[in-house]
């Protein structure tokens, strides 16, 4: 029985092993021998990311194009592709859609040719793309990505991947081609939001005061839905009296999952006796969607997402006066347009040294 266990142990532990290196491995297709002619169709099924389970979004697009550079990855223009095919949507599937491929869509690499189409997607109104999960979730056909190519226009950038056929078969004839078939992970947008309303801190000890401490917001959908989804795109703080009292130091963003982002070096402006800290994004268009912060609430994670100040502070004396008011903000972007639809947030409290 000893023996049967030890073997059945052994089994799982290669299994496993199996598992890990080979089928969550990306996989790499070695190129053609020779340039490769014929028709491909794509198909793209819309699911949601933890469960797999069909997703019917509001409003979406789809589309495919040939690369005026085949395999000139990431583009750096809309120019850099061409011969646009808008592919249809029923429910939770964008329906096969047939592509043919020829001499230009072929890309000569060591010994050998690849082939290459660029897919498009806006996830609709109602949704966001999951864009972590794209290529691993398309293994071996999704091989890169890219957000920051305005398609269409808006001002926003839509996402948009490197599909690898090289592998995939080739029919000769548009008739008989056997769909293709990719996977769309997008989450459902929930922007209505609640915060726990922290009380305000007296820091401890008597009369002037020095020392650190961390201000801690929780911050849930208000729903409280598994699979619903929000978009950070930009946190900032702003403090009264120019911060007379405090020193801002790093702030970190936990998201549902536990995946933290730490901001160590914000931006400082002062209007006035206002002083603000801008802690994300450090760099670029905060309306932008795919610039935020995917903030997923999927099975088996935390309820809230936590926000956590640290600051230093120095307190002259104590009693009243010795406090300085902090606001803290956070806007959510929605997927309309990829971005631009901005829900606003704050809470405030007072960090004083009254006692």
């Amino acid at each position: 029985m000893a023996a049967l266990l030890i073997i059945c142990l052994c089994v799982v532990a290669v299994s496993a092993v199996y598992i890990n290196q080979v089928m969550l491995t990306p996989q790499v297709v070695p190129p053609s021998l020779q340039p490769r002619e014929g028709f491909v169709a794509i198909t793209v099924n819309i699911v949601e990311p933890s469960t797999n389970a069909a997703v019917t979004p509001t409003t979406p697009t789809f589309t495919i194009w040939h690369m005026a550079n085949p395999g000139v990855f990431p583009i750096n223009s809309k120019t850099d592709l061409i011969s646009a095919a808008n592919m249809a949507w029923a429910t939770s599937v964008a329906a096969a859609t047939t592509m043919s491929i020829g001499p230009g869509d072929n890309q000569h690499v060591g010994a050998g040719y690849k082939q290459y189409l660029v897919l498009a997607i806006y996830p609709g109104t109602t949704n966001y793309l999951q864009m972590a999960k794209m290529i691993s979730g398309n293994q071996g056909l999704i091989v890169n990505s890219q957000v920051n190519i305005d398609l269409g226009s808006d001002g926003y950038p839509d996402p948009i991947f490197l599909v690898d056929i090289t592998g995939q078969t080739l029919s000769p004839t548009q008739a008989v081609v056997t769909p293709l078939p990719l996977r769309a992970f997008v989450t459902l947008s929930d922007n209505t939001l609640s915060n726990n309303t922290p009380g305000n801190t007296d820091v401890a000890g008597a009369g002037a005061q020095s020392g650190s401490g961390v201000q801690n917001w929780q911050i849930t959908v208000t729903t409280d839905n598994t699979g619903d989804s929000f978009v950070i795109g930009r946190v900032y703080l702003t403090f009264n009296d120019t911060q007379a009292y405090l020193t801002p130091k790093a702030l970190t963003i936990t998201a549902f999952d536990g995946t933290q982002t730490i901001i160590n070096s914000p931006t400082s402006e002062n209007i006035g006796t206002t002083s603000y800290m801008y802690y994300y994004p450090p760099s670029g268009n905060y309306r932008w969607t795919y610039n935020g912060l995917m903030m997923y609430r999927s099975t088996g994670s935390n309820t809230y997402v936590n926000i956590a100040w640290a600051y230093d502070y120095s307190f002259a004396g104590a009693g009243a006066g010795y406090g300085t008011n902090v606001f803290l903000y956070w806007d959510v972007i929605g997927p309309a347009s990829n971005g631009g639809v901005i829900t606003a947030y704050n809470d405030d409290v007072i960090i004083n040294n009254w006692t």
